[in-house]
């Protein structure tokens, strides 16, 4: 009903696979609770900075993420206690684009990618001293914003997406003794654009731990010629 609930563009929504919940994600900054039999509200939260993009379950069922736009944390809410985030990680999304995150099927690990491009692993299971989890892995699949990440549901793979909306750039005007060109007055020649998608492998090798990064330069098709972990 009008100004009743859950306010602005349902944006996402993640359904429980223990508890017969699920959640919806607004671009109204909200977090909203459902009942899957009925749909009726169970609990509205609030904690992001921007429009809600993006919300994951936990297998253990207690747990839930949840990311938005130009909105650096990434907050944990448990169900047992919602009027508050358990616990927020930070990741760098300065853009309006929805930058995604995944859980492995364990648990135990989250992948986020981020606008710089960078992607980080965090070990959910191991608190530090301030509550959060620590970081166990970041590396940077290239220079471009890393948009989505995804893990395989059986096999070590960790799939990433690039690319975001780009502009081009004024052009620079010549010396003034220069007799100028028909040239544009916007450009792209300047603008770093990089829209992939890659695959990388996280079972490590012989002799090898799981935050190893791959080495060497990749040889014809995308392959890593030496590390094994870029395919």
């Amino acid at each position: 009903a009008k100004k009743q609930g859950q306010s602005g563009i349902i944006s996402c929504i993640a359904f429980s696979a223990v508890q017969p919940l699920y959640a919806c994600g607004s671009y109204g900054r909200s977090l909203g609770l459902y009942a899957s039999d009925d749909g009726s509200p169970l609990a509205l939260l609030g904690g992001h900075q921007g429009g809600v993009t993006h919300l994951c379950f936990h297998p253990d069922g207690n747990r839930f993420f949840s990311g938005a736009r130009k909105d650096a944390e990434l907050l944990c809410w448990d169900l047992r206690q919602p009027s508050h985030p358990l616990w927020s990680l930070s990741r760098e999304v300065a853009t309006n684009q929805r930058i995604y995150f995944d859980l492995d099927p364990t648990g135990q690990f989250l992948v986020s990618g981020s606008t710089n491009g960078a992607v980080s692993v965090w070990d959910t299971s191991g608190a530090g001293l301030d509550g959060k989890p620590e970081p166990v892995l970041s590396f940077l699949p290239q220079k471009d914003c890393t948009n989505g990440v995804s893990l395989h549901p059986s096999l070590p793979l960790l799939a990433t997406a690039s690319g975001q909306r780009v502009f081009p750039e004024p052009v620079e005007s010549e010396d003034e003794g220069e007799q100028e060109v028909d040239l544009p007055l916007l450009s792209m020649r300047h603008v770093h654009l990089e829209c992939q998608l890659q695959l990388w492998w996280c079972g490590g090798g012989p002799g090898t731990g799981v935050a190893d990064a791959p080495q060497g330069k990749k040889g014809q098709g995308g392959t890593q010629e030496s590390g094994g972990e870029f395919l």
